[in-house]
């Protein structure tokens, strides 16, 4: 019986194998390729593209337009264009039948997929116009539903409508695919005109999706994610963006994962995770080019541009959405457009460029509506924040108006706490404390008002206190604002969810939220103690800031980068905590001078403290300098001391402080702020007479914390019996490699190897990396193990405009570029007493959000370095070497570091040297660092540097 059964399935499989099934078969598909094309799409979802090749390929043999419409197909999935286009073009050829028109249709999807839009339009048209001739409703709706999506992109919502409502009206009643998929797109459309959706609607429409294959049911996805996304459930957007990804990926949906892998970084970066941000955003980026998508690949690009520009790097981010504009402008995609346009806006806005930001928002609402309407409330809340700063206090109000407005018009929720955050700070600002206090409290009862907006939140309600001169309770509000985001930030187990809470403000544009107007007005009620802590307190979180930032923006994301070994003795807002670590730590004949400086006209404070006293001045706001700092600041790197503008600006920033400071003071540590990060205070004129640095001795601090040794770095390098190395000198190399982004290598250094050569040699324990040596794995291998100095001589790369492009220039290998960056710096503790970087503009860098400078000095710093010796602008290599041989033998004469420094540049000062040198050195950290160094004995060169040795007892 088993064997006459078995026989009998033989039979019936070579009968269904029999040229009279295939041949019934075959004939059966050239009649309807629009079922060919579906099945072939829904088994490669499912089962594969080879698996859908080999079940469907002997279907269509003998039939040269079928095999084409086949193989287009296949190639498409298989994201092969040119194939593909091949192919359909075979099909097509067949213009009499359906097969042409639907090789027409695949002709537009390939088109499409490569953000071709204009071509892909016209052949959507065209196949409905021929699917019409044939009497083909189901094609012509597939086409049409082409086209409206592309619409959408292109020429805005109310004429993608157009066309559902058009399709609906064909749409076959029996064709639940064509249906369910309709159904899918049109929400997409309804989310995109901000429409309410009911929760059955969502439902109904996932559950007729579901079985029609995946790229249906991502179709549906997708549409819920963004309509969560503005009701601003964000939660329930990243459960929804997981699930669609996963359906993608295992169909291998490339250009619709990229969009949301592209989708889903956007909702880190309103987070505030940008980790978690870039590495969607990059893996979106690879995907879009694998899949040929020009607009998912330009889509990436904008918001990793939006992370650059978020956090500081506006050279960064100016390029990327410079390039994805320019993209979208190419493919014609109108809706990527306006992103574009409001980006750009936004890193005007964050420069403080509000002019020009107003006009750029006012220019972007004037095309963005038929695509982005939602996108014009962000617009109107914008210029409303914009006229109040300004000054404009009656347009602030009306645009906040027309806002509220426009948002209820379009069912939009997605800002309704920003708007009402909006109204509290016009209110501040008309003197109405009491409407501004109401307003605020009332928002920390909204739900899911926590972590950082509520510290924004907070912040503004203790501003406002303070403004009508309830000092108790701004203090009492504040320290809860305080506690509010170190509370939120101790359940964060990432380094980028960490970095949210200190980085990125969420409902106000600045960035600083008023804390300096809070200081000022606690400075002139003459609550000093108080003012300095919240100063300071603002200031640490910029540290912790800089030392985050690396982790989450290191260039090469394979490694880990980011250690912070740098620590601080309290983090808690205690007004009477730094004066008590004065009176233990701060030598009788020392100050520290800490500024404070807003943005749009607030107030600049600074702090003299000294062991018994503490006493705070007001000053001009920022603003009215910071034009004049930049020209002082050109003028000295020219070499040419302007005395006028010297003066001008001594006036504003010293004189105050030369009054409030003791006649016993010899050594001053500034702590500066903002734009002063890059004002050489050394050559400001005393009122005295003669340069600062001819009244003091001057050193920078990153924070008072710093100026009084409250950091705690890592443990110091000791001696262990063995000839252990105390000095680490890096010189240049032997081929320098590429300048960044160019075709030019940079240029030879001799100097700066004759330098390193010198220095390693007069100090005992000396190790040179140099030439050849000078490479990153041998560097980062020394620097590990630590030691007394560090002495870089080398080309330097602070770039103040990029995270990405900052560095010591180091010999390159087949396996890295050349450029020891900051990634490489902080990729372990870094536990040298002194860091020196004889290099060029080492000291600058990028301005983080809370007015910190991160660049090689903060990195050092914050990797465990005591101290950092660096340069503001460019300098000789040959010119600087006599001046840091003086630096080292001031040492071997037992002065401290910051002695050596003042020694060096007051008798370049008086030997007529040019300001380019003498106000270019700057030591940055402990001002206190006092290093035990011992002289190498004599050597080849002992009488070159014993002549450098009688000029320096000239300095002495």
């Amino acid at each position: 019986m088993p064997t006459v059964l078995a026989l009998a399935v033989l039979a019936g499989v070579v009968d269904a194998l029999s040229p009279r099934v295939l041949r019934a078969q075959r004939a059966t598909f050239a009649s309807d390729p629009a079922r060919l094309v579906r099945e072939v799409v829904r088994e490669a979802d499912t089962a594969g593209v080879l698996a859908a090749e080999q079940r469907w390929r002997p279907r269509v043999r003998g039939d040269r337009y079928m095999t084409a419409l086949l193989d287009g197909s296949l190639a498409r999935l298989r994201y092969h264009s040119d194939e593909a286009t091949r192919q359909y073009r075979v099909a097509q050829s067949d213009s009499l039948s359906r097969t042409g028109a639907y090789a027409m249709m695949g002709l537009a999807s390939v088109s499409g997929q490569r953000s071709q839009y204009t071509e892909a339009l016209s052949l959507y048209r065209r196949a409905a116009r021929r699917m019409a001739q044939l009497g083909d409703s189901a094609g012509q709706v597939e086409a049409m539903l082409g086209e409206s999506m592309t619409v959408l992109r292109t020429a805005g919502i109310e004429p993608a409508k157009q066309l559902f409502r058009d399709a609906a009206v064909l749409l076959p009643a029996g064709d639940a695919w064509l249906r369910a998929r309709q159904r899918c797109l049109l929400l997409q459309v309804r989310v995109r005109a901000s429409e309410v959706i009911t929760d059955s609607s969502w439902q109904l429409a996932l559950n007729d999706a579901k079985p029609q294959g995946p790229r249906v049911y991502a179709d549906c996805l997708f549409a819920q994610a963004q309509y969560l996304d503005g009701r601003g459930n964000r939660q329930q957007v990243g459960i929804v963006l997981d699930t669609l990804a996963g359906v993608q990926r295992r169909a291998g949906l490339l250009p619709g994962l990229a969009a949301t892998l592209q989708w889903s970084g956007m909702t880190f970066i309103v987070g505030g995770s940008y980790l978690a941000a870039r590495s969607r955003l990059r893996e979106s980026l690879d995907v879009a080019r694998q899949s040929e998508s020009r607009g998912g690949e330009a889509w990436a690009m904008l918001n990793l541009g939006q992370i650059a520009q978020r956090t500081g790097a506006v050279g960064d981010a100016g390029r990327m959405l410079t390039e994805a504009r320019a993209i979208l402008l190419e493919i014609g995609d109108r809706t990527g457009l306006a992103f574009a346009d409001k980006f750009i806006a936004e890193g005007m806005l964050l420069r403080g460029d509000l002019v020009a930001a107003d006009s750029a928002f006012r220019a972007m609402a004037s095309h963005s509506d038929a695509v982005a309407p939602t996108a014009n409330v962000e617009v109107l809340l914008t210029r409303a924040d914009i006229a109040r700063r300004e000054g404009q206090l009656a347009l602030s109000g009306q645009l906040l108006n027309m806002a509220d407005s426009l948002a209820s018009a379009r069912n939009y929720t997605g800002n309704t706490t920003n708007r009402a955050y909006q109204r509290g700070l016009l209110a501040l600002e008309h003197g109405d404390a009491a409407t501004a206090l109401a307003i605020w409290r009332a928002l920390l009862g909204v739900r899911g008002m926590r972590g950082p907006n509520r510290f924004e939140v907070e912040s503004r309600i203790a501003e406002a206190e303070a403004s009508t001169g309830a000092l108790d309770a701004a203090w009492r509000d504040f320290s809860q604002a305080q506690a509010t985001i170190d509370g939120w930030r101790a359940t964060r187990t990432r380094r980028e969810d960490q970095l949210a809470a200190l980085a990125d403000r969420h409902l106000d544009w600045d960035l600083d939220l008023g804390l300096a107007t809070l200081v000022s007005h606690f400075a002139v009620a003459h609550r000093d103690a108080e003012a300095l802590s919240i100063a300071e307190w603002r200031r640490v979180r910029s540290r912790e800031q800089q030392a985050l930032q690396r982790g989450v923006l290191a260039v090469d994301g394979t490694r880990v980068v980011g250690v912070a070994v740098r620590a601080f003795d309290s983090l808690a807002v205690d007004p009477l905590r730094i004066s008590a670590l004065a009176r233990a730590r701060l030598a009788r004949t020392h100050a520290v001078v800490s500024y404070i400086v807003g943005r749009g006209g607030e107030p600049t404070t600074a702090f003299v403290l000294t062991r018994d006293t503490l006493v705070s001045v007001r000053m001009a706001p920022i603003d009215s300098l910071a034009s004049r700092i930049e020209r002082f600041s050109a003028f000295l790197q020219a070499g040419r001391l302007m005395a006028p503008l010297s003066r001008e600006l001594a006036a504003a920033l010293i004189d105050p402080v030369v009054r409030a400071l003791p006649s016993h003071i010899t050594r001053v540590v500034l702590v500066p702020d903002g734009a002063l990060h890059r004002l050489p205070f050394v050559a400001l004129t005393h009122p005295a007479g003669g340069a600062f640095i001819e009244h003091y001795e001057v050193a920078v601090a990153p924070s008072v914390e710093d100026a009084l040794g409250g950091a705690v770095g890592v443990p110091r390098f000791q001696r262990d019996g063995r000839d252990a190395y105390r000095a680490v000198v890096v010189g240049a190399p032997a081929t320098m490699p590429m300048m960044p982004g160019t075709t030019l290598s940079w240029s030879a250094l001799p100097g700066a190897r004759e330098e390193a050569r010198q220095v390693s040699g007069m100090l005992r324990g000396g190790e040179l990396l140099d030439g050849r040596g000078a490479t990153r794995d041998r560097i980062s291998t020394r620097l590990g193990a630590g030691g007394q100095i560090l002495h870089i001589a080398s080309h330097a790369v602070a770039d103040p405009s990029s995270f990405d492009g900052s560095g010591i220039v180091v010999q390159a290998t087949s396996t890295h570029d050349g450029l020891f960056d900051l990634g490489d710096f902080s990729a372990q503790p870094l536990p040298f007493d002194l860091v020196v970087f004889s290099a060029c503009a080492s000291g600058d860098g990028v301005m983080l959000s809370g007015q910190a400078l991160h660049g090689l000095v903060s990195t050092a710093l914050d990797a465990g370095a005591r101290g950092v010796l660096a340069t503001r602008w460019r300098v000789d290599d040959a010119a600087i070497g006599p001046y840091m041989d003086a630096f080292y033998r001031a040492q071997f004469a037992g002065r401290d570091v910051v002695s050596s420094l003042h020694a060096v540049r007051t008798a370049a000062l008086h030997h007529g040297a040019s300001p380019a040198i003498w106000a270019n050195l700057e030591y940055f950290g402990d001002p206190t660092l006092q290093l035990a160094l011992q002289a190498r004995p004599a050597s080849v060169w002992g009488r070159w540097s014993s002549a450098v040795q009688r000029w320096f007892s000239r300095v002495d």
